[in-house]
């Protein structure tokens, strides 16, 4: 059920920039990847050993793992494999990579969003509208003020597929139509 969401997330994304959606995907396949090498390199120990011997050039390491993964995982997968052995090296590879998906996993778990103004909002209130959707949707919620004059005033929030409009735009409208509906009603009696 959580894939079909997913799914349906990067479609409405691609079809606003198919680049978002292409990232998206890649880094998917990257945190799928690394998990699935992270638990190889975990159950062969003799292997995770090997790797961290310190007597081992790191030329030589680097050479082992694209000969090991090469084909296995995608570039992107690849060249991460290279910076971790390079900077870190593989002796906490996999419990680095186990904190690196956890932290994929939290930042997939807010939800985005889109606060439209007339004028750019303060720190204050962005602050403010971030504690109540935090709280409306039970999650965390990162939202960026974006300008529309088009509102008139008031504010028009897009979370997670969701429209909250308290514009002054909409309170017009929905003036305008109960003075319609009023006068229709008057004229029926």
């Amino acid at each position: 059920m959580a894939a079909d969401k997913d799914d349906g997330r990067i479609r409405r994304l691609s079809g606003l920039n198919p680049g978002v959606s292409t990232l998206i995907e890649k880094i998917e396949t990257v945190r799928d990847e690394l998990s699935e090498e992270a638990e190889l390199l975990k159950q062969d120990e003799n292997f995770y050993k090997l790797l961290n011997i310190p007597e081992v050039d790191m030329n030589e390491r680097m050479e082992w793992l694209r000969h090991i993964f090469d084909g296995r995982v995608s570039e992107e997968t690849m060249a991460l494999l290279c910076i971790l052995s390079e900077r870190i090296g593989m002796y906490e590879f996999y419990s680095d990579i186990q904190e690196y998906v956890k932290l994929l996993e939290a930042e997939r778990e807010k939800k985005k969003g889109i606060i439209y103004s007339v004028t750019p909002l303060d720190e204050k209130t962005m602050e403010k509208f971030t504690k109540q959707l935090k709280q409306f949707f039970k999650s965390d919620v990162v939202l960026v003020n974006r300008i529309d004059p088009g509102i008139i005033g008031g504010v028009l929030i897009s979370v997670d597929g969701k429209l909250i409009d308290m514009s002054l735009r909409k309170k017009m409208q929905d003036l305008h139509l109960s003075i319609d509906e009023a006068l229709r009603n008057e004229g029926d009696e």
